[in-house]
């Protein structure tokens, strides 16, 4: 695929190696290094070899896949041999003109279908997770927006994405063990019914289901397997917290009177909002403001309110994905009123400046004051998950005190 090798340049450029790309019918080649001693190519192989990939020393770009002649990895002793592209590897060759690159490039045949470029970036007890793991979850968890941008601002996107990402591919690999530990299991019988509600739901045909797997790059074998792994871990969070969760009535007349004033008045928001202090000085300001932009554009490609809120945002809100509740109209200073009365229910707010600092908000929802028992459903659903986020939080937390981890991203 050609962003696994876009993405394996990116990673080695961040290492200080300078590589290039070759489409060579359809496989995407990574060539590393111009050595006219074969002693630099071996140095720069053992650079690869500490940063975690494999690398093959060839000695000559051929007029043909029959005429390669490669280094055995073992030795500096030259054989004559085809090559076959390994599971994880990245090649070093030496310099040639472009004239034989480019009949190399007409005429090799690749003998194997490309595989991803491999290295452990964490171990999560007696388990790993590689880099293609990782790349392949943030391609496939991509919002279309996302899909839809440029190869340099994707690719951009998903480098800042490397660590969070990772956090939750570990959290997930945890939760799988606990559900395995547990004895809990998905039947076929379960993936396939899961697959027919979806196809129901986004009223597809068979043929529309097999053509938007094959536009995600994924086997039917690996789209079940990735269902498999979610619908386990619904299984295990329902078991140990969910189903455990109940707000009573008196809870919710509780939470109503002591937010009274929020439910009073013409007009109720259920708001979520990015928050930056107020700095000191007008540079600071600015930089605040460059920052701001950059989470507008990722809104605008796609990315999730709730999980930028958590990554970015100062205000203790932050930790829920950035909901501030239920807040009414009468309560909200001016700046705040002036930016709802454009925005519609699902809408984001461009970033604007109170005397608290910068803010962008979020309309989940408007409710009119008229309309007590869906207010009483809503702040239902919001104790529901308020208690939900606390205890998954706390669970979280102790799989990994219990568990070891090694991060090696």
């Amino acid at each position: 695929m050609k962003n696994n090798a876009q993405n394996l340049l990116i990673m080695l450029k961040n290492h200080g190696v300078e590589c290039n790309m070759y489409d060579i019918k359809g496989l995407y080649k990574v060539q590393c290094g111009k050595f006219s001693q074969k002693s630099e190519a071996y140095d720069l192989k053992k650079k690869l070899s500490s940063l975690g990939y494999d690398a093959l020393v060839t000695t000559k770009i051929a007029q043909s896949s029959q005429d390669i002649r490669a280094v055995d990895s073992s030795s500096e002793q030259s054989s004559h041999h085809e090559i076959n592209p390994p599971p994880k590897i990245a090649q070093t060759f030496k310099e040639k003109p472009d004239t034989k690159l480019q009949e190399y490039k007409q005429k090799i045949t690749a003998p194997h279908a490309p595989t991803l470029i491999n290295r452990v970036v964490a171990v999560v007890n007696k388990e790993v997770i590689t880099w293609s793991e990782l790349y392949k979850v943030m391609e496939f968890e991509a919002t279309a927006q996302v899909k839809n941008l440029s190869e340099e601002e994707r690719k951009k996107i998903f480098k800042e994405s490397e660590a969070s990402f990772l956090e939750t591919l570990i959290d997930m690999r945890l939760q799988l063990q606990e559900a395995r530990t547990m004895g809990l299991e998905v039947t076929p019988e379960e993936i396939t019914e899961t697959i027919e509600n979806i196809k129901k739901k986004y009223s597809m045909t068979q043929a529309d289901f097999t053509d938007s797997l094959k536009k995600e790059g994924l086997t039917l074998e690996d789209y079940q397997k990735r269902l498999s792994e979610q619908i386990l871990i619904n299984k295990v969070i329902n078991y140990q917290i969910r189903n455990k969760i109940v707000v009573s009535d008196a809870e919710v007349k509780q939470y109503m009177e002591a937010n009274k004033e929020a439910f009073s008045g013409s007009e109720t928001y259920r708001l979520r909002q990015i928050f930056f202090k107020k700095p000191e000085g007008n540079a600071d300001k600015k930089t605040i403001d460059d920052k701001a932009l950059e989470i507008i554009k990722r809104l605008k490609a796609g990315e999730d309110f709730s999980a930028l809120a958590r990554v970015y945002s100062e205000d203790p809100s932050g930790r829920l994905g950035g909901d501030l509740g239920f807040v009414n109209k009468d309560l909200l200073a001016k700046e705040f009123v002036a930016v709802l009365s454009n925005m519609n229910i699902g809408d984001f707010s461009m970033p604007f400046w109170t005397d608290k600092g910068l803010h962008i908000i979020k309309l989940d929802e408007k409710v009119s004051a008229q309309n007590r028992d869906k207010v009483r459903d809503d702040v239902r659903r919001q104790l529901t998950e308020e208690q939900f986020s606390e205890k998954y939080k706390s669970w979280a937390k102790g799989l990994r005190e219990k568990a070891f981890i090694e991060i090696r991203l």
